[in-house]
């Protein structure tokens, strides 16, 4: 049967797989542990920056606005994108692809144009990568989600 103002095929209502809780949960919490490490790093806790070389702050320091801006859009917008999935909205896509996106633009820029892999040591740029790979499979899952009928 067809919509008769769009000539559209009604969408069947599909049932939520068992493996979509726990990819969503399990990358949600990730994403929530990269969200916390931006806010000790930007809220400048005392406990944590005591952990770091001098070298390591005063990276920090020297960031641009610009990439801090972007980097922090990325890891606001991840949890964002996750806490929609959970909800099973169908807004976690563009959220996801933004933040996919964002967190992109600012791994090239870390990884290819500073000394992060010196002063932070190889696991950084592990992080960078394993990250960005978690939010590709995000922004796959959010877009197979919408077009199956599993996010509303």
């Amino acid at each position: 049967m067809t919509d008769e103002a769009t000539g559209a095929q009604p969408q069947e209502k599909r049932r939520t797989p068992w493996w979509f809780w726990p990819i969503s949960a399990l990358t949600g919490l990730f994403l929530l542990i990269n969200c916390a490490g931006l806010l000790l790093t930007y809220v400048m806790n005392g406990e944590y920056l005591a952990g770091l070389s001098e070298a390591q702050i005063a990276y920090m320091n020297a960031t641009p606005l610009w990439d801090t801006i972007i980097w922090a859009a990325a890891h606001i917008l991840a949890p964002l994108g996750s806490l929609l999935l959970l909800l099973r909205r169908k807004g976690a896509f563009p959220v996801f692809l933004g933040a996919a996106l964002l967190f992109a633009i600012s791994t090239i820029y870390t990884i290819g144009f500073t000394p992060m892999i010196e002063v932070f040591g190889p696991t950084s740029a592990v992080y960078h990568v394993v990250s960005l790979v978690v939010l590709a499979i995000l922004v796959r899952l959010s877009s197979w989600g919408r077009k199956v009928g599993i996010l509303h």
